[in-house]
Order: C-alpha cells, then structure tokens, then sequence
C-alpha cells in the first residue's frame, strides 16, 4: 500500500486554552483511534507547540501502549526552538527523540519556510486533521491546501464538528 494511504498529518494552533486542552484531547482520543481503525499508521506533526506537541505526545503515548503506528516530525528549520522554555524544549527533545523519523527542510529560517513545512506534511498525507479557529491563521491555509489537493480533512474546532466514525 502507498505510504500516502496510510498518513494522517496535523496542524493546528500553538496557543490552545487551558478549557480548550480538554475537548480536544477527546476529540483528538476519538479521531486518531479512528484512523488507526482506517488502516493510518503514519502520523505525520510539524514539531510546534500547542497542537503539534499534543498531538506528538498522544501518538507517542500510543506506540509505548503497543499500537502498530509512527510519528514522522517535519520541522521547517533547525534552530525553530530558539526561545522556547526549558520545559518546552524538555518536551520537543523528548518528541524528537521518540520519533521514527525527523525530518529538517531548512538550515535556518527563511520567509516562507513554515508555509513549506506545512505543505510538505500534507504532500505525504491522505488525511489531514486540525484544531483551527483563525480563518486567516497557517493552519487554516494548511487547510485550505489539503482541502484543494483531495486530502480528507477533520477540523475538530469546527462548532459543527462530529467524530467521522459512523
């Protein structure tokens, strides 16, 4: 099967209210369960705070409970952490770390390169699942193209949103 088939990539906002964790953890719980349930053993998250380290950590969480799947992060440049938190740096290593696959588009940052990442991501995807509220957010553009190049996608943010599993 083509690897395409069996990919799901994220994008999602990096601030996330601390109200708001909850209702996505389940929605997130309930739709990457589902995927894996459509045969998506590949996740693919782009290594940013918020939405992506949730993601990460949850995907992860799931291959030490056995789950036969993988995290691939796609980070737009090396050096994305710059200012970030010890903690959250603690927590970016430990994703990276944990990882099947990393994968690092540009030495350094160049305008345009998170734009790049995103479309990366859903150039390996058949699925696409986000967290998005801000219509003119990167997310909402990442979206927008997976949306425009046939990707299935869940905005679990959406007020009209229902789990896919019928």
């Amino acid at each position: 099967m083509e690897k395409r088939a069996v990919t799901c990539c994220f994008t999602g906002h990096r601030e996330l209210s601390n109200e708001d964790l909850k209702v996505i953890s389940k929605r997130l719980d309930k739709e990457i369960s589902l995927m894996i349930f459509k045969g998506c053993h590949r996740f693919v998250a782009g290594g940013a705070l918020g939405f992506d380290t949730l993601v990460a950590l949850k995907i992860l969480d799931l291959k030490r409970k056995g789950f036969n799947i993988q995290l691939i992060v796609v980070a737009p440049f090396a050096n994305q952490t710059k200012g970030w938190s010890q903690s959250d740096l603690y927590t970016y290593e430990a994703i990276r770390n944990g990882a099947d696959d990393y994968i690092l588009l540009r030495a350094g940052y160049q305008r345009g390169c998170y734009q790049e990442r995103n479309q990366y991501m859903v150039d390996l995807s058949s699925y696409c699942l986000g967290y998005c509220t801000n219509s003119k957010s990167g997310s909402a553009q990442t979206l927008r193209y997976a949306e425009k190049e046939g990707l299935q996608v869940i905005n679990i943010a959406d007020l009209n949103y229902q789990t896919t599993l019928y």
